[in-house]
């Protein structure tokens, strides 16, 4: 609606002329500068612009398109929920059915297997049977054959005729045959030499070569009667300073350390195969007599030690034989 600023010069108390578009509805003006509708009838209509329909139509055009996309979201996202709880329905629904049905049982453990017999009973150990008298006779009469008392032999120490004889089966490696030689028998030499112990010694390599070459080096020792001195050297040599080389030329070394005198002769004497023949009869016969390769093992007299025991019990069962032949 104009304004009476809005109107041109000479146009005061007329009323504008319809334009293209707008409805003329006859108004007067007040005296408030409102127009109002005209009173009296046959009065020239003063002319009102309304807005143009088609002005009005452009304007409600986006705001129906958003009240049609706004409606479209809210279906679609009702289809698409009702979808989704349709679907979680479901499988609520086949996973209640699945808890329903009976779980079928789980196979049975297998039987524990009942632990095998032992082989040999667990109980305490039998006793070995005591020999008869006849038995007994024979093991004292065989245990007395074993010292031969010969005058000639080279590998023994003391009075042929001594009341007490002490034979050692023993291996120039063996370690508690060394401990016999370096600690035992030094205890034991004093009754040597006063006439009450014999001690014949008895060539047992159980171990390799290397056993039987110290004991053909012991007898080639023996032969210029240094048999004892060598015998501790090679025991001293390997268990208290703690030498693993048996060669011949260590043999040498240590034949030389016991005083053998002729060292050109000991060493032929490695060779002689009469002193090998004579290591392994030595062998053959404690088989024989012990029926077991070990290392050391004593006869005194009636009685058998097998072991290096200690020195105490060496001198008791030596005066207990003692006693016996007394």
């Amino acid at each position: 609606m104009s304004t009476p600023e809005q109107q041109g010069p000479g146009t005061e108390g007329q009323q504008p002329e319809p334009q293209e578009g707008e409805v003329v509805v006859p108004t007067v003006a007040s005296s408030s500068g409102n127009e109002q509708v005209a009173p009296v009838a046959g009065t020239p209509p003063t002319p009102v612009r309304y807005a143009a329909p088609a002005a009005q139509n452009s304007k409600l055009v986006p705001i129906l398109a958003s009240i049609i996309a706004l409606l479209v979201g809210i279906g679609g996202g009702y289809i698409i929920g009702r979808d989704s709880a349709n679907r979680e329905h479901a499988r609520l629904a086949e996973a209640a059915e699945q808890a329903t049905q009976p779980v079928p049982p789980a196979a049975p453990a297998p039987a524990p297997t009942a632990p095998a017999a032992p082989a040999t009973p667990q109980g305490a150990p039998t006793e070995a049977p005591t020999p008869t008298e006849e038995q007994m006779q024979q093991i004292l009469e065989a245990r007395r054959a074993v010292p031969t008392r010969s005058a000639d032999d080279p590998l023994a120490v003391g009075e042929v005729d001594a009341p007490v004889v002490m034979v050692e089966f023993a291996d120039f490696r063996c370690g508690y045959c060394g401990r016999f030689a370096l600690e035992t028998l030094p205890e034991l030499m004093p009754l040597v030499e006063e006439g009450t112990l014999r001690i014949e010694f008895r060539d047992f390599p159980i171990f390799q070569e290397e056993s039987v070459d110290a004991a053909v080096a012991a007898r080639a020792a023996a032969n210029q009667g240094r048999y004892l001195e060598f015998a501790h050297e090679v025991y001293n040599y390997q268990f208290a300073e703690g030498g693993s080389d048996l060669s011949q030329e260590m043999f040498v070394t240590l034949a030389g350390q016991a005083g053998v005198a002729d060292i050109e002769q000991f060493t032929a004497d490695l060779a002689d195969p009469e002193l090998r023949a004579a290591v392994d009869a030595s062998y053959q016969d404690a088989m024989e007599i012990l029926g077991r390769p070990s290392t050391p093992q004593f006869v005194i007299n009636d009685e058998y030690i097998g072991g290096a025991e200690t020195t105490e019990n060496f001198l008791m069962v030596i005066q207990q034989e003692l006693a016996k032949v007394s």
